[in-house]
């Protein structure tokens, strides 16, 4: 099952992208990765895949 990540800064358009997602047969969740090696900054993606792969 391979994870695809999309990076949008936007919260609304998270939100709007992921709910697109679902409706469309997709598992989906948001994390925040780590932008630098001490964790300070970080960045939200949306993790998407389909659970049938």
């Amino acid at each position: 099952m391979k994870r695809n990540q999309i990076t949008i800064a936007n919260e609304q358009d998270r939100l709007t992208t992921a709910s697109i997602l679902v409706k469309n047969g997709y598992c989906v969740r948001t994390v925040k990765v780590r932008v630098t090696p001490t964790g300070k900054a970080t960045k939200t993606v949306v993790e998407y895949w389909r659970e049938d792969e």
